[in-house]
């Protein structure tokens, strides 16, 4: 019983600094509300469309006619203009009224006939898709940055709370009283009110910004659910462990922020996992997002089952461990150091 109240009030004192420092609640509360929602419009308009051409017909029958009434009726394509000469829709092209050009020749119902090429490559590339094609930057990275985002803001949530402590107790990071004691109690009880908060911030991504945005959307609630638990846990336990390096409030955005993209580089979905080095693999499975990212992309945009994503879960897991030994073996010796200070020689 007086572990659990030790606990809560842990969990009181923390959660008053949060709903405090005005800071505090811009990164944990304000960023995760907003920046889903702003990366997500801006990259909304996934698959270029309506893009307006001009057209020199230089067949000028039915065939041509009924060909391009069918380009025109693709979404694709917006026909501007119809050009005598190719010199006209090559002046379209420069005042930016047109951005493409469809030439049918004189001989295209002929060579149609023979059943000759009509299709003229202006310049010879290989095509080689990275990711579906039919969908665009919005499918492919949000859902990444997503859980990046709840990783990144964690740190930098705790990062501020941390430094505030060292200011208010004069370079420790907990007072000295009889609440904090014990170091699991510290963890618990600091950790408690970010991973109720994120949980409902997690939700609010996986169904709020995904419905809104119409991302990719195959997962099982509950999966979801199970698979985030263990990434919020790994994510908190370990901003308390590199928060140790955080001696002002300020020192955390200079720690934190220059992370995030090398994070969504290494991870492996926004660069090809296969042309990382491995001293940058071996880095990367560090940090929780790695496999939190690769585990919730599977979940949502391939339907997978929490067994789908074992690999990924049971990292999340271990990662969690680890980092709350971490954390409790920092805290410990923080009451050491505390109770070196206040006790009198």
């Amino acid at each position: 019983m007086k572990s659990i109240l030790n606990i809560v009030q842990i969990w009181y004192n923390e959660l008053l600094t949060i709903i405090k420092d005005p800071g505090i609640m811009i990164f944990i509360l304000f960023v995760p509300l907003a920046y889903p929602l702003l990366y997500s419009y801006v990259y909304t308009n996934e698959v270029v469309r309506e893009v307006p051409v001009a057209v020199v017909d230089e067949c000028g029958n039915a065939l041509s006619r009924e060909l391009l009434r069918k380009i025109e009726a693709t979404p694709d394509v917006d026909i501007v203009a119809h050009c005598n000469n190719m010199t006209e829709a090559q002046e379209l092209l420069k005042e930016q009224k047109a951005y493409g050009i469809i030439n049918i020749p004189a001989s295209f119902s002929k060579d149609l006939y023979n059943g000759e090429d009509i299709i003229k490559m202006p310049v010879e590339y290989d095509y080689v898709p990275l990711y579906n094609p039919q969908s665009g930057f919005a499918a492919f990275l949000i859902p990444p940055v997503l859980l990046l985002i709840i990783q990144q803001t964690i740190f930098l949530g705790i990062g501020m709370s941390m430094g505030d402590s060292r200011e208010r107790y004069m370079g420790s990071v907990i007072p000295f009283n009889r609440w904090y004691k014990n170091p699991v109690h510290i963890v618990f009880g600091k950790g408690l009110p970010y991973l109720v908060l994120y949980i409902l911030l997690a939700v609010y991504m996986f169904v709020a910004v995904t419905k809104i945005f119409t991302l990719p959307q195959m997962g099982d609630y509950w999966t979801f659910i199970a698979f985030i638990v263990p990434y919020l846990l790994a994510c908190i336990f370990m901003g308390m462990v590199l928060s140790s390096f955080v001696y002002r409030r300020e020192d955390c955005i200079m720690l934190f922020v220059f992370m995030s993209v090398p994070l969504l580089f290494m991870s492996g979905l926004s660069y090809p996992g296969a042309s990382i080095p491995d001293f940058w693999k071996y880095i990367s499975y560090i940090f929780p997002s790695t496999f939190g990212t690769n585990g919730y992309v599977r979940i949502t945009a391939m339907g997978a089952s929490r067994q789908d994503v074992k690999t990924e879960y049971c990292a999340l897991w271990i990662q969690a461990g680890i980092y709350f030994v971490m954390a409790c073996m920092y805290y410990r010796h923080q009451i050491l150091q505390l109770i070196k200070k206040i006790k009198p020689t």
